[in-house]
């Protein structure tokens, strides 16, 4: 490996199995190198919160952690700036696959390889009060599947009211907005759940949305 690797350790408590390694590289569809992508594990035989280790992958897409306590783990990836969602995230698509490896004790896995793609698009705005234009800042977005809203993915604006987010670019969706008491908006000519219109966008793409929020009527 060449260039410069940020490395992450998760030093196992003492009294249990020597930590092995994982070492791999990041690449996009294409097969080529992803530089500077955020690579992390989760451990597939836990459950509940914990430390989420994470490392850079260098200018070549290379990545290693250390100190890795032996068992099985799921390796995913993002690179948000460049529109690679996170390989975890199957909103985004359910059939790109992350790889599973098991770390042994004093044993490096090696070769691990992550593929991001295909790339996504963005929605980007704002939300305000259709009636004051003031910025709503407890608006929340989400977006479902155009066949189900139990699949779905959900984020809150920015300080500011704002949004920029990643959506996927291989699959129809929709979309709302919510916050408390204001009438929910849907993606479409009039913002009402009657006349939602679902959203398809290409990889790369860009859609800015002006969202204006009615006061609940009393």
């Amino acid at each position: 490996m060449t260039g410069s690797i940020l490395r992450a350790s998760a030093q196992a408590p003492s009294g249990r199995e020597e930590p092995g390694a994982i070492k791999g590289r990041v690449v996009n569809e294409r097969g080529q190198a992803v530089p500077q992508a955020t690579v992390y594990y989760v451990s597939e035989g836990r459950t509940g919160p914990g430390i989420r280790p994470t490392v850079t992958a260098d200018s070549e897409g290379n990545f290693a952690f250390d100190e890795v306590e032996p068992g099985l783990y799921r390796i995913c990836a993002l690179k948000d700036e460049a529109d690679y969602p996170d390989t975890n995230r199957t909103f985004y698509d359910a059939y790109v696959p992350y790889p599973t490896v098991t770390v042994y004790p004093g044993q490096a896995t090696k070769d691990v390889v992550i593929r991001l793609g295909p790339k996504g698009a963005r929605i980007w705005g704002r939300v305000s009060d259709a009636l004051t234009g003031l910025p709503i800042r407890e608006a929340g977005i989400t977006f479902y599947a155009a066949v189900s809203s139990q699949v779905y993915m959900g984020t809150t604006v920015g300080r500011q009211a704002d949004f920029n987010i990643l959506v996927p670019s291989t699959k129809t969706f929709r979309m709302r907005v919510h916050a408390p008491g204001y009438e929910t908006w849907y993606y479409g000519p009039d913002g009402t759940e009657q006349h939602a219109q679902p959203i398809r966008m290409a990889a790369g793409a860009r859609k800015e949305l002006v969202i204006r929020l009615q006061p609940v009527r009393k």
